[in-house]
This record gives structure tokens, C-alpha cells and sequence, in this order.
């Protein structure tokens, strides 16, 4: 009886079909607040307004745009604010309407997406270059000698473009983008990417499809794995389709990290109706030959997808907070 009960639950967890697609059931769980850890509380010297995108730089700083306006560089270990970054304007070496932030090596990177420029920056400000850039985008990875783009508007037929920062020009575009993960793109600006060691991970945003990358030489795309989780099914779009219903109505890949040999990945599941919102966030984890559902969590209790970041195989996120009719926003760590 202990043997079939334990083999129930073996299968229970995950299996794999024949053809090597890993088989994730439906999590029976109830969805729950997200186990986060404060790292600090942001102290600025104005007010932040929305915040549009924040990325952890090192050990002791983070950077945050706020207001589509301004970047600014934080103290990880007090939330002081240390400096402003740059400067929003049309002038050279300025950035207008700042969107994202991400940073590599120290150096701090802001996508200033009304003049379609990369605006690199050393941590103390001084500007160190301009990246022109042809399109809108939806995220963006530095790393090295390379900018790992997240494509979006007229580049958005494939899911990746890689750009060479020496020879500022796109080199090579990376898998081909389906018109449901086109259409899901406009509900977001983070992706589902992790680098490691030289190699690209990375996910569309409508298929739990993984492939790897190897960014030095002139390999194409591996597939990875192809996972299937019940709980995730996005609906084909047709010719009836309406984009805002199709936005509230589907499922979404949002972050992907790997600790060790174990990939995490978190998704945005759930509904929108008239009736209320039902939206969540699911956290997978897998060893690429089986894999199992985590947790759902509160959308409130992790904030929005583009206030994610993850570093050093961790996933960070800011979260504001209403306390005494005055806005506080916490940096957090999500516990694993």
C-alpha cells in the first residue's frame, strides 16, 4: 500500500510524454502571499511617482527609472538614494522617456525609447556611449561585448536580436516569434531570459519552449525542452481575436533564473472579467526531465512583471505599499 501511494505521487509531481515533453500538472494548492524578504526601504530625495523599471547593479547599489524620467542610483544595504544617472532631455548623451534600466559589469544601461537609443553609464554618471537602435523593444540583457535584446514593433518577427556594442549594429536574430507571443508582448516589458557562463536561456512569452544559445561562435538556437504545464494554455488568435480581451484572457511566461542545475521559471495565469480580477503568478521549477508547480501567488504580493530583476540567480522585485495615505516602496527578495 506505502509503495503505490508513494508511486501516485511520483507521477503526480511530473512525468514525460513519449515525445520528451515534460508534463507539469495543475498546482492544487491555494494561491498564497509571495514569501518575500526586505532588503530595504527606497528613501529619495523626490518624489518617484510610477515606477517603469529598476536592475540590480552590484552588491551594494540598484538603479530605478521613475516617471519615464529619471534614473537613479540606490544603496542596497539603507534605500538612500546616491545619485541621479544621467539626465532627461533631447540633447547629446541624454535620454528621453527612459523605459528600462539594466546594468553589467558596474556599467548602468538606460533604453531611452522616444529616441530609440542605448545611453551607457559608469556608476558615478559620467556617460560612456550611445547605442542607436532600430526599433522598439521589450527588454534587454548586457552583457559583455553584447546587448541581448528582447524584440518588440518592427523587429518583433523573432523573439531575440543580438547587438554587437563595438561594431553598434544588430549581428544576428534569434528564433522566430509566433502571433500569439507577438500579441502577448504588448502587455509587458520584462522576458523571460537568463545568461550563464556564455549562454543565452530563453522562453517566448506563449509557449513553455525553452531554447539555449551558446553567444560566442555562430551556432544556431537549441532546443532545450519543451515543457507542457496544464494550468497554461494560450488560445490561438484569429481573425475575431481583440487584443485587450486577449491580454486579460491568457497566460504568459514573465521570468526565467536557473540555480544550479534547476531552472525556475514564474508565470502569469489567471483571468480578467468584469466580475473581478482572478490573475496569479505561478512559480515552476525543473531538472529538464521532470518538474512540478511550487506555489500560485498574489499579484499584489509580488508587484508588477517589469519591477522583476534577476541577479545572481535570485529574483528581486520593488513593491509599493500605501501606509498612512504616504507611498513606500520596498526592495524584496523572493524566498525559493
Amino acid at each position: 500500500m506505502k509503495k503505490t501511494i508513494l508511486t501516485t505521487l511520483v507521477l503526480l509531481c511530473s512525468c514525460t510524454a513519449k515525445d520528451g515533453t515534460i508534463i507539469i500538472p495543475s498546482y492544487e494548492g491555494d494561491i498564497s502571499d509571495a514569501p518575500g524578504k526586505v532588503i530595504c526601504e527606497l528613501h529619495s530625495l523626490n518624489d518617484l511617482g510610477d515606477l517603469d523599471s529598476f536592475s540590480i547593479v552590484d552588491d551594494t547599489c540598484f538603479a530605478v527609472v521613475s516617471g519615464r524620467s529619471a534614473v537613479t542610483l540606490f544603496n542596497t544595504a539603507t534605500g538612500e538614494e546616491i545619485r541621479q544617472i544621467g539626465r532627461s532631455g533631447r540633447a547629446k548623451n541624454e535620454y528621453l522617456a527612459p523605459t528600462l534600466v539594466r546594468a553589467c559589469n558596474g556599467k548602468i544601461f538606460v533604453w531611452s525609447s522616444s529616441s530609440l537609443q542605448f545611453q551607457e553609464y559608469s556608476r558615478t554618471g559620467e556617460h560612456l556611449n550611445t547605442y542607436k537602435y532600430e526599433s522598439a523593444i521589450r527588454d534587454f540583457f548586457p552583457i559583455k561585448d553584447k546587448l541581448i535584446i528582447h524584440t518588440a514593433g518592427k523587429r518583433q518577427e523573432h523573439l531575440i536580436d543580438i547587438y554587437d556594442l563595438a561594431a553598434k549594429e544588430m549581428t544576428k536574430s534569434l528564433t522566430t516569434a509566433s502571433k500569439e507571443h507577438q500579441m502577448l508582448a504588448h502587455s509587458t516589458s520584462v522576458s523571460p531570459m537568463f545568461i550563464e557562463d556564455g549562454i543565452l536561456l530563453y522562453m517566448p512569452y506563449d509557449k513553455q519552449t525553452l531554447y539555449k544559445y551558446f553567444l560566442e561562435g555562430s551556432s544556431e538556437p537549441e532546443l532545450l525542452a519543451d515543457i507542457n504545464c496544464e494550468s497554461f494554455t494560450v488560445r490561438e488568435i484569429d481573425n475575431n481575436t481583440k487584443r485587450r480581451d486577449y491580454l486579460r484572457n491568457n497566460p504568459m511566461n514573465v521570468s526565467l533564473m536557473k540555480k544550479g542545475n534547476t531552472l525556475y521559471f514564474l508565470t502569469k495565469e489567471g483571468t480578467i472579467s468584469n466580475s473581478g480580477n482572478n490573475r496569479y503568478y505561478s512559480l515552476y521549477k525543473t531538472d529538464l526531465s521532470k518538474g512540478t508547480c511550487l506555489a500560485h501567488y498574489k499579484i499584489g504580493s509580488l508587484s508588477q512583471p517589469y519591477l522583476f530583476n534577476v541577479y545572481k540567480s535570485t529574483l528581486y522585485y520593488i513593491q509599493h505599499e500605501i501606509s498612512d495615505n504616504n507611498d513606500r516602496y520596498y526592495l524584496k527578495e523572493l524566498n525559493i
